[in-house]
């Protein structure tokens, strides 16, 4: 496994609150890379018309939706 840095800009008024937004972003990209996984380990099992590629990126605009709504 690789680890990855991320790095995000605060504003000076929320610096204290700069531990429950490290918990929070590292949560929200450690359920993104689980659901990678399953869905890599699904590849080739579901019975659907649509592609690999489809598939993924649908995937994707949920993750997203789901980061715009919090």
């Amino acid at each position: 496994m690789v680890e990855i840095v991320i790095r995000v800009k605060i504003p000076k008024e929320l610096e204290h609150l700069r531990n429950r937004i490290e918990e929070s972003v590292n949560r929200e990209v450690e359920a993104i890379v689980k659901r990678l996984e399953v869905l890599r380990k699904s590849k080739g099992c579901l019975k659907t018309e649509k592609t690999w590629e489809e598939l993924e990126a649908e995937m994707y605009e949920g993750i997203y939706e789901d980061l715009s709504r919090q």
